[in-house]
């Protein structure tokens, strides 16, 4: 009988209205709430590392010379280039394909093949143009660094777009942070190398030649 039917579904919907939010998962503000958290924490930590980058910058400014400064500074807007220029798409299309439901060793997939076509592209650029377009950086030290940054490059990126295309951005954003820290801690290295470097300094005699200014210094 419908009649019936309707009197038997009425308590089981009255008592599936009865049950409290936070066992369906909260309520919607809440949910909201707790989506935007990982989200604040990828915001201040990119602030935090342009906080970094700048003092990085700053100490280096203040223990390199002129011409070290320069080479340093054309050697990161080179890194810039191969890492967001050439990787950084890999990225962002990963992270469209894990949020519209492909799977996920499909994406891991070609996307690794992609990322190593482009290494392989940027490693041979590198090696080409480099020397020629920057010949400061014309170094075997300096090449070999580039090269290495195209390998670590394949692997950052793919992490980084794995973990925005499933949600993880509390530890995508741990591992932007990580990367400034790094590089600030590599200018406290130097910081500390020159330092101890000047301080091992023998002093200069306050001796000068006859006839010019030039000062001598004490060998002995």
């Amino acid at each position: 009988m419908p009649g019936s039917l309707i009197l038997s579904t009425a308590p089981e919907n009255a008592a599936a209205s009865e049950v409290p939010q936070d066992v369906v998962g909260g309520t919607s503000s809440e949910r909201r709430a707790g989506a935007g958290r990982p989200l604040a924490w990828v915001v201040g930590s990119l602030i935090a590392a342009g906080v970094l980058v700048n003092v990085h910058f700053a100490v280096l400014a203040r223990v390199l010379s002129e011409a070290e400064y320069g080479r340093f500074v054309s050697f990161v807007s080179i890194v810039l280039l191969i890492s967001f220029g050439g990787f950084l798409p890999i990225e962002q299309e990963m992270a469209r394909q894990f949020q519209s439901g492909y799977r996920g060793r499909a994406v891991l997939r070609s996307s690794a093949l992609v990322s190593v076509g482009i290494a392989v592209v940027a490693a041979a650029l590198v090696g080409g143009l480099v020397p020629w377009l920057v010949p400061s950086l014309a170094d075997p030290q300096i090449l070999v660094a580039l090269l290495c940054l195209c390998l670590v490059c394949v692997v950052q990126f793919l992490v980084r777009g794995t973990l925005i295309g499933t949600g993880r951005m509390t530890a995508h954003g741990a591992i932007l942070l990580g990367d400034a820290v790094l590089r600030l801690g590599f200018a406290g290295i130097v910081i500390v190398v020159t330092s101890v470097g000047a301080g091992a300094a023998p002093p200069a005699s306050p001796l000068r030649c006859r006839g010019t200014s030039r000062p001598v210094v004490a060998t002995g």
